[in-house]
């Protein structure tokens, strides 16, 4: 499903060579756009090198590409955290935990961090009774784990 140039992205961001990285998955866009991973991984490497609003912008590309996508929003919720941007952050956090409800107990991983993600943007907007009520939820589903902390 993925080219070398996609290949070449993963092994390079192994050694943290983001900027060659970066090129990497340029380079596998141009041949298979319809693929939103690519661009998914350009903003993973922009906002390793510092330009986390060129991230989000590439994120929000990816989201085009596949709307519903919870691994997407995450990241891009992620990205807005970390500009402390938090009501973009925790609408994106929102909208993966509504969009594909059915594969909350498949795609357990992600959805760890979605919610706990969640519940870190919910503290920062001071919404504690909210964060709570996520980690609670999180806890029933998946059982006992620390969702206070920073994805």
């Amino acid at each position: 499903r993925h080219d070398l140039h996609y290949q070449r992205g993963q092994e390079l961001i192994r050694l943290r060579r983001l900027p060659e990285a970066r090129e990497a998955f340029v380079q596998a866009e141009a041949r298979d756009p319809a693929q939103s991973d690519h661009i998914q991984w350009q903003a993973l490497t922009l906002a390793g090198q510092g330009d986390v609003e060129q991230a989000i912008v590439r994120m929000r590309s990816a989201l085009k590409g596949d709307p519903l996508s919870e691994d997407y929003l995450l990241t891009l919720g992620r990205l807005h955290l970390r500009q402390g941007q938090v009501t973009e952050a925790i609408a994106a956090l929102q909208r993966a935990l509504l969009t594909n409800r059915q594969y909350l107990t498949i795609n357990v991983e992600v959805y760890r961090r979605v919610f706990a993600a969640l519940a870190v943007a919910l503290q920062q907007a001071g919404r504690v009774e909210e964060s709570l009520e996520i980690q609670a939820q999180a806890r029933k589903l998946y059982g006992p784990h620390d969702h206070s902390q920073h994805p």
